[in-house]
């Protein structure tokens, strides 16, 4: 009966060693898939972070741009109201030529009436 209480108690002496080492094989493997996976986490959280600053640059590219395009409206709309002042003083010109042109016209008119009546005097005389 010794023998076989030996026998049983070698056996789960064996068995335990067998359970401790397969116990010891699991915990390695485990660590290294979580290693591993920590690893994963680590790679797709820089990712992340690489992205959100990519975003971000475009993000300040995005208002740059809106600014530049806002100056340039701006430049749009000061060259269309500087448009139309030159059209309203192309009018006026216009205007003053033609007054001019007419001025001219009755000034000859006037000076032919003065040298002829000039031209007659001289004759009376």
């Amino acid at each position: 009966m010794i023998g076989f209480t030996l026998g049983v108690l070698l056996f789960a002496v064996t068995l335990g060693r067998q359970y401790s080492h397969s116990l010891e094989d699991w915990e390695v493997r485990h660590n290294a898939t979580l290693q591993a996976m920590q690893e994963k986490v680590d790679l797709v959280t820089l990712e992340k972070r690489k992205c959100l600053d990519d975003v971000d640059t475009q993000v300040l590219a995005v208002a740059e741009l809106r600014g530049k395009l806002a100056a340039r409206t701006k430049m749009v709309e000061q060259a269309e109201e500087l448009q139309v002042e030159l059209e309203a003083r192309g009018r006026r010109v216009k205007e003053l030529v033609e007054e001019t042109r007419l001025r001219e016209q009755e000034y000859y008119e006037l000076r032919g009436i003065i040298d002829q009546q000039a031209a007659e005097m001289e004759t009376k005389s």
